[in-house]
């Protein structure tokens, strides 16, 4: 991915999750994970440290992997929406009026 399509991205996403702030559903959702977080940071000190560490990166990778996902369907979304627009003619429309 280029530099120029990777600010994009990161330029859209911003945009989405400041549009999320003003969501209740969002901000419960954030609420619940923040105390299970809390609850799964206390059983994690029951492990050995070996343990923990290996818990952790499981779940980074797993978090990295959903967000290569993600980033791939929104480049599929954006690039279908393009391919439609095109389609439709919008790309030719002069700007005579």
């Amino acid at each position: 991915m280029t530099d120029i399509k990777r600010k994009m991205l990161w330029d859209r996403l911003e945009i989405a999750l400041n549009r999320l702030q003003d969501e209740p559903q969002y901000a419960a959702v954030c609420e619940k994970y923040n105390q299970a977080d809390r609850a799964v940071a206390e059983l994690l000190q029951r492990f050995a440290k070996e343990e923990r560490i290996f818990i952790r990166h499981h779940y980074e990778d797993a978090v990295y992997q959903t967000n290569l996902e993600l980033e791939a369907v929104y480049m599929q979304g954006l690039r279908d929406s393009l391919k439609l627009l095109s389609f439709l003619g919008a790309f030719h429309l002069g700007l005579e009026g």
